[in-house]
């Protein structure tokens, strides 16, 4: 084991392999880190958008229905395609 640790140590090689080794892993690591920045970042993303537009369809779906109530609550009933409440 010394040995093999001597060569990276000792000889022009050695340390030419270990610093190019030691650059490829921190390139790696950099853009592994990176991607996954960003990747996380577009979820994020995603699920505030999904979120907004789901609470956009409930809060239409609630000013429907309190229309709806407040036409029958009138004795009227209420036209769906209009959205006007006829006597």
């Amino acid at each position: 084991m010394a040995a093999f640790l001597l060569f990276f140590i000792e000889t022009k090689i050695g340390r030419t392999i270990a610093i190019t080794g030691l650059i490829v892993a921190g390139v790696f690591i950099g853009w592994i880190s990176f991607k996954n920045h960003y990747y996380n970042q577009g979820y994020q993303a995603a699920i505030t958008q999904v979120a907004k537009n789901t609470k956009e369809a409930k809060d239409a779906v609630d000013k429907a229905v309190s229309s709806s109530a407040e036409c029958f609550a009138r004795g009227g009933t209420p036209d769906d395609t209009t959205g006007v409440c006829d006597r």
